[in-house]
């Protein structure tokens, strides 16, 4: 690689600082900026409609959504929970320090 490529390693180590500014970024923000409990409601709907619409076709062939109901119930909970962290870590007013913190425990 030093005789090579890159001799100082001056391309490997900028990249390596920008991945770890980014990574630093990412840890430090809310990276999910969509109504976590909306998408989870939108899911229950989007199943509801599927399995009215068929509910015939998949009794014939033996399929259950058993499962899919079950992973949908568990996300919305989780949601939830996610939704009411992130209201707790917003609404306390620490230090900028404490709060970037308690971010990167959340992502």
């Amino acid at each position: 690689m030093k005789k090579f490529v890159d001799g100082n390693f001056t391309h490997h180590r900028a990249v390596s600082q920008v991945w770890s500014k980014m990574a630093l970024i990412l840890a430090t923000t809310p990276v999910i900026p969509f109504g976590v409990v909306e998408y989870g409601e939108k899911l229950k709907e989007l199943f509801t409609g599927l399995n009215n619409t068929y509910f015939k076709q998949l009794t014939q062939e033996n399929i259950t959504l058993n499962f899919l109901s079950e992973s949908i119930l568990t996300f919305q909970k989780a949601a939830v929970i996610l939704k009411n962290a992130t209201e707790y870590v917003n609404k306390k007013s620490e230090n900028d320090t404490s709060r970037l913190m308690k971010w990167r425990v959340l992502n």
